[in-house]
């Protein structure tokens, strides 16, 4: 049987060295050759992560969330951020339905209810630090009912002897869309009666709202007006959404032309 040659240690050394070497070069090939599906990755993270910070979850739906500014945390931002959209018939010039000529149905179209109004109106109310303080409630009107009466007000309050008694009839109509504790609406449909509004402690004597569940179908009517949408804001703010108001809402624009007729 031949004798195997007899290796030098030093040679073993420098063999090791060398193997070494090769699966060191080996392990940096591979994960160079990794590191583009590793960036790809991570790239892939980077970009959702950020998808998911460009919108704000409210109510299960995701809304885009508004430059610069972070997603709601209070029921005035919900109200700013919260939106819904619906189908209805396309409105021509004339005021009538636009009618599809084959089939000869209403053409639908696409709208979005805002609600962004409620928070500026009752904000300039005074009612923005009770509500941000603590849980509430707030009836709020859709953007389309509160423009022309938002727009108005603004025009009223530049006028300085109609200023005080402008922001009384702001407050309590504002304050009446608004409680002081957060309430779902399985609380009204629970039993019928009253309640109190933030406006019965502010510069008014507003009445409370008497609330009463219609039988057989769950709906709930508070001063007549039927809750359509309910939701949660994150601070535990209660949102239902009318389509009209509950208490009348100031008309200034027409005290301004009496004023100067």
């Amino acid at each position: 049987m031949p004798i195997p040659p007899v290796i030098p240690s030093d040679e073993r050394t420098r063999s090791r060295r060398l193997l070494g070497g090769l699966v060191g070069a080996s392990a940096l090939a591979a994960l160079a050759l990794g590191t583009p599906a590793a960036a790809q990755t991570q790239a892939k993270a980077a970009e959702a992560e950020k998808m998911e910070a460009e919108v704000c979850m409210l109510a299960g739906i995701e809304v885009p969330k508004v430059q610069d500014q972070d997603c709601p945390t209070d029921v005035l931002s919900t109200l700013r951020t919260y939106y819904y959209e619906y189908e209805a018939p396309k409105m021509g010039e004339d005021g009538a339905p636009v009618m599809d000529e084959e089939t000869g149905e209403a053409v639908m179209e696409v709208h979005r209810e805002t609600f962004s109004l409620m928070a500026t109106l009752l904000e300039a109310a005074g009612f923005g630090d009770t509500l941000m303080g603590a849980p509430g409630t707030v009836f709020a009107l859709p953007d389309s009912v509160l423009a022309p009466v938002v727009d108005a007000l603004a025009k009223a309050m530049k006028d300085e002897e109609m200023r005080d008694a402008v922001m009384a009839e702001v407050a309590a109509a504002a304050g009446s869309h608004a409680l002081n504790e957060p309430m779902a609406k399985s609380a009204f449909q629970n039993a019928n009666g009253k309640v109190w509004t933030l406006a019965g402690g502010w510069q008014t004597t507003a009445p409370p709202l008497s609330f009463y569940a219609l039988s057989g179908d769950g709906s709930v009517k508070v001063n007549g007006v039927t809750l359509d949408r309910t939701l949660t804001a994150p601070d535990g703010s209660v949102i239902h959404t009318i389509a009209s108001p509950l208490v009348a809402l100031p008309q200034p624009a027409m005290e301004m032309a009496e004023k100067s007729g």
